[in-house]
């Protein structure tokens, strides 16, 4: 019995040392001021309650990493914090100063994109996913 149960459990131990995180890397940014600024969402939460990151930037790429995540549906949406104020600054009608993006290069029309469009399944291990910046 206990060979048989041996090898079940170096492979539950095992999988339990492997990191449960999603990174996301954004190029292209037009600068190296400030940080690229994530939140990783699930759908309830779109765009009001998720957990957040920061990357730093340099020459024009930053990745934020999200750790302990736990395996389901998730979307992403970054900005560029170009001048370090800890919030994404907009201008007549809301409209972004600072570049914004998401998950699947999701893009909203009038508005931020629908977590239909930046969903994405995590089934857990090292995720890695690249997106873009959009500036206006």
């Amino acid at each position: 019995m206990i060979r048989y149960l041996l090898p079940l459990l170096v492979t539950l131990f095992a999988a339990s040392d492997e990191p449960q995180e999603i990174r996301f890397q954004v190029t292209e940014m037009r600068s190296d001021d400030g940080t690229l600024a994530c939140g990783l969402f699930g759908e309830e939460g779109w765009l009001r309650e998720g957990t957040s990151a920061e990357g730093e930037i340099t020459d024009g790429i930053a990745t934020c990493v999200f750790r302990d995540v736990v395996p389901g549906v998730w979307g992403i949406s970054v900005y560029h914090d170009e001048n370090g104020n800890g919030e994404l600054d907009t201008g007549w009608f809301r409209i972004p100063k600072e570049g914004t993006g998401a998950s699947n290069d999701a893009r909203g029309r009038m508005g931020p994109p629908k977590f239909e469009d930046a969903k994405f399944v995590y089934e857990g291990g090292v995720f890695e996913l690249e997106g873009t910046l959009h500036y206006r």
